[in-house]
């Protein structure tokens, strides 16, 4: 019974969670709710918890949470949490007081942690937290990248579509897929983990290419993976083409900060996280708004112009470099070194 209620719990949350990406007033109001749900309900907590007593309660580990609810839910078991923060974004949902110690990239993302009432003490400046397999060429896959932007060649733009699967996101990239390919640019689409959505998104992409003969059916690429590990591997394998990144202003702020690929960011701004990053990108200089269909129909003709007046080349030399991009590695060594700690 515990476990059934358990995971009944967890599937509300999903299902709220992919409610947000319907777009217009529903997407306004999952906002609106996301904000003022900014400390969660012990008795849903509780409620969410059922079941962890026998699972994990007896070992003895320690627990890395990327999510706030869990590293909360261990917390309140009494285990030694971990919470791994990887957004630069902090909004109040995620500042969690009890005995959890939390990573966080940027010192200015402790700053608001605090605020928030959470102890200085408790809180690691890692750097920014991104996907090893993105690391180890970084700077050589920038320099291909700024000598593409420093030129007129065709640039590659590479559309990522987030696991809630917005409506009005998925609308916006493929108007703005046509719109590059149309102006001789290749697109990468990115299609997520959900095998029947990428099965539909590539239909979609099917159209695009029936509809415009005079596109070559190489310039648009369709990229399915099974899980993100996946995913990342291929997005790795293809970084030293990207030139341009299209996705919604989470995870992949740090791409923009971190490995100096310009950003279009994806609107409208869903979830608690979204707003605080596109304003750190805005602040950065690194990323510019897609904010309506007109926009994404014409996405093209403004990455050219964009382009032409180096505007996307300053761009990606204000992102690359400014900031520690090694937060996974420093995680991994502090926990290593944590384990051979006898006091632990």
């Amino acid at each position: 019974m515990t476990n059934s209620m358990g995971k009944f719990g967890w599937q509300v949350i999903k299902r709220f969670y992919l409610l947000g990406g319907y777009g217009g007033l529903i997407t306004k109001f999952y906002n609106q709710f996301r904000q003022k749900l900014s400390v969660p309900n012990p008795i849903f907590l509780k409620l969410l918890s059922q079941g962890l007593k026998v699972a994990v309660l007896n070992w003895r580990a320690l627990f890395l949470a990327e999510h706030p609810l869990v590293a909360r839910i261990l917390a309140n078991r009494g285990l030694k949490v971990f919470y791994i923060h990887g957004e630069i974004a902090a909004p109040r949902e995620c500042a969690i007081s009890d005995n959890v110690t939390i990573f966080v990239p940027l010192k200015s993302t402790k700053n608001q942690f605090v605020k928030f009432g959470v102890k200085p003490e408790a809180i690691v400046v890692t750097g920014l937290v991104i996907e090893p397999e993105l690391l180890s060429d970084a700077e050589k896959n920038f320099n291909l990248r700024q000598a593409r932007l420093n030129s007129n060649e065709p640039l590659t733009v590479a559309f990522f579509i987030s696991q809630a699967y917005p409506r009005p996101h998925i609308t916006k990239i493929f108007l703005a897929v046509e719109s590059v390919v149309k102006d001789g640019m290749r697109a990468i689409v990115f299609t997520g983990t959900n095998p029947q959505k990428a099965a539909l998104l590539q239909k979609r992409i099917e159209l695009i290419r029936k509809r415009n003969h005079q596109i070559n059916p190489q310039n648009i690429m369709v990229v399915q993976s099974k899980n993100r590990r996946e995913e990342n591997r291929k997005t790795a394998e293809l970084m030293k083409c990207i030139d341009v990144i299209v996705a919604a202003s989470h995870e992949r702020t740090n791409w923009a900060v971190g490995l100096g690929i310009p950003m279009f960011v994806l609107f409208p701004l869903i979830g608690t996280y979204a707003q605080l990053n596109y304003s750190f990108l805005e602040e950065c200089g690194v990323a510019f708004p897609l904010k309506n269909e007109e926009a994404a129909q014409n996405l093209g003709e403004q990455i050219i112009k964009l382009q032409k007046d180096k505007i996307l080349w300053q761009a990606a030399a204000k992102g690359f470099g400014s900031y520690d991009n090694m937060g996974a590695h420093f995680i991994a060594n502090f926990i290593h070194n944590l384990r051979n700690d006898p006091s632990h």
